[in-house]
């Protein structure tokens, strides 16, 4: 309520943007509630009726929870109620409920962007929530010190024939090298680490001539625009990317989506390969109307950037050299590429879903399939699932224009088909393999009957944790490229663990991948490594990421499409990572 300052003629609008949408937690009972909107005409002296009777908020709350209202002027936050299991609602019967909650009775949960920019606040907070290793396991032997000595806990555990092992649990693991990976200017390296920022840095595997483009801002962001085209073409030459004219500047005067739309609309589309916007402020509206318009409605690559980001003229090259990469990477380039001795064509396909956190919009699910063995190609693909649906039901159709576009480029079929699909749980793997995975073999006998199919599902939301144990040393991280295979994993699954991505703080979390389809087609071993190497592709990171590169792409253009476009894209771009 600090945000309402007397005489601000825009105190309630501010109110407004600042509690819709967020979770709120009540201090009387501890419920959470996603506030929805502001009432206005409604305090908490408001009288409602409740069993016949009418009483205000304020008495409600005295009688009910020993609660008492201290400011009886402020308005009511309201949050739209899911309907209950046992409500029987007629298709005519429109009515929604709702919940009024008085706002000093709330507690906001999260963290607001403030806080998040503070970075005392989370350096003190990442002291809490990302423990190392060694804390840890610290952590774990007073827990089972303390299960161990409570006769009530004791007596339940009993109850099931349950026993806690006092102590940890010792695997065995191994660890794997990393592929090779080739740069620009004949650079390579034998076994890449998790890290190669600095060969990443210095020159492009495939890089892509620059003609003529276009950069958006508004007239109080020209200077910096200038100083970015400056920038990016010092930039562009060390990593061996042609640039034959400087890029045109483009002026505005407002900050609204309709003067961006009309801006990229004079644009000359023959002619300019892709636009950058230089924006003042993040606006969700303004960035969708430009992804949307850019994505769906005219195609062409675009690179938004926010004002304070080349502020930092210390900063300044570093920034602009990532850019440049990502813009390259937007134009159908790649950054590197994966040495990978299989003398069989392989295809990489990712498969994720994003949904609307409102629950309104249908789900977007999406497939990025690579195109050849050096992971530098990719073809994507975009469909419309249900509302807050995780299951696809359209996947076969996606995977047959993946293929075809692979035969098309490569004027052949691929001999091995590998997919990886983000999320589910374990109790949803029958319905996945069931659905999704026949739906994918139907495809893929349809078109390229003779290839060998691998499904496997791909878990990052687990509660399994692996500490490295350097006996008097203490826990550690694991590696990456560590695998685990044994004594913790499904009796009837085909399943590892494995840990890709190098962490600096806290602990790494593994990724836990399940074969559906097991054959002799696909070896442990050789899924295992598939997995590993396919996790340095990612282009927007020099570095392993947690999960197939293939995977990351899916997850990137369904967050996009879902958040911002809300429109199927233009078919000309799908074999552009535009999405990054």
């Amino acid at each position: 309520m600090a945000l309402l300052i007397k005489g601000d003629p825009k105190g309630k609008q501010k109110f407004n943007e600042f509690v819709v949408n967020k979770i709120v937690i009540t201090k009387y009972n501890h419920v959470s509630y996603r506030i929805d909107d502001v009432a206005w005409d409604m305090t908490p002296m408001t009288e409602f009726e409740r069993k016949g009777q009418t009483c205000t908020f304020v008495d409600y709350l005295k009688h009910h929870h020993n609660y008492v209202v201290k400011d009886t002027t402020q308005p009511m936050l309201i949050s739209k109620l899911k309907p209950r299991k046992n409500d029987r609602l007629t298709q005519s019967d429109t009515t929604q409920r709702v919940a009024a909650l008085v706002p000093e009775c709330c507690h906001m949960t999260g963290l607001t962007e403030d806080q998040r920019a503070n970075f005392k606040v989370m350096t003190d907070l990442a002291g809490s929530t990302r423990l190392t290793p060694q804390q840890r396991v610290e952590g774990l032997h007073r827990f089972i010190d303390r299960l161990m000595k409570c006769e009530a806990a004791q007596e339940l555990l009993s109850q099931w024939s349950l026993e806690i092992v006092p102590g940890i649990i010792h695997v065995e693991g191994r660890k794997m090298d990393g592929p090779g990976l080739s740069f620009g200017d004949r650079v390579n390296l034998p076994k890449a680490g998790p890290d190669f920022s600095r060969e990443a840095g210095l020159s492009v595997y495939d890089p892509i001539a620059i003609k003529r483009y276009a950069v958006i801002s508004t007239q109080r962001d020209s200077d910096k625009a200038k100083r970015f085209i400056e920038m990016y073409q010092q930039v562009s030459k060390p990593l061996g990317i042609k640039m034959m004219q400087l890029g045109t500047l483009v002026t505005l005067r407002c900050f609204l989506p309709h003067d961006f739309n009309n801006a990229l609309r004079g644009l000359d589309k023959n002619s300019t390969q892709f636009v950058v916007i230089i924006m003042p402020m993040q606006r969700d509206d303004v960035y969708a109307a430009i992804k949307k318009f850019c994505v769906s409605d005219c195609p062409i690559p675009s690179q938004c950037i926010l004002s304070k980001t080349l502020g930092n003229e210390k900063r300044l090259r570093s920034i602009v050299l990532k850019i440049a990469l990502q813009i390259n990477c937007k134009l159908g380039g790649s950054l590197w590429a994966l040495q990978m001795p299989l003398k069989e064509q392989v295809m990489f396909v990712g498969i994720d879903a994003a949904h609307d956190p409102l629950k309104k919009d249908p789900s977007t699910v999406c497939l990025v399939a690579s195109l050849n063995n050096e992971c530098t190609k990719y073809y994507s693909k975009a469909a419309s699932g249900r509302v807050h649906q995780e299951m696809a039901e359209s996947l076969r159709g996606m995977l047959e224009d993946a293929i075809k576009y692979f035969q098309s480029v490569r004027h052949r079929v691929p001999d091995r088909i590998i997919v990886f699909r983000d999320g589910g749980s374990v109790g949803a793997m029958e319905h996945i393999e069931k659905t999704e995975m026949e739906q994918l073999m139907q495809a893929q006998q349809q078109l390229a009957p003779d290839a060998s199919f691998t499904f496997a599902v791909v878990a990052k939301r687990i509660p399994q944790r692996f500490f490295l144990d350097q006996g008097r040393k203490g826990f550690d991280n694991l590696q990456p490229g560590s695998v685990v295979d044994n004594t913790v994993t499904r009796r009837h699954y085909f399943d590892f663990y494995m840990v890709s991505q190098q962490v600096r703080q806290g602990t790494v979390n593994p990724t836990h991948f399940i074969v559906l389809n097991p054959n002799d087609a696909i070896k442990t071993d050789l899924i295992q490594k598939l997995a590993y190497v396919t996790s340095f592709m990612y282009f927007n990171w020099s570095g392993t990421v947690r999960v197939p590169a293939m995977v990351q792409y899916a997850h990137k253009l369904a967050d996009l499409l879902s958040r911002h476009v809300k429109a199927k894209p233009h078919e000309t771009i799908c074999n552009t990572l535009y999405y990054l």
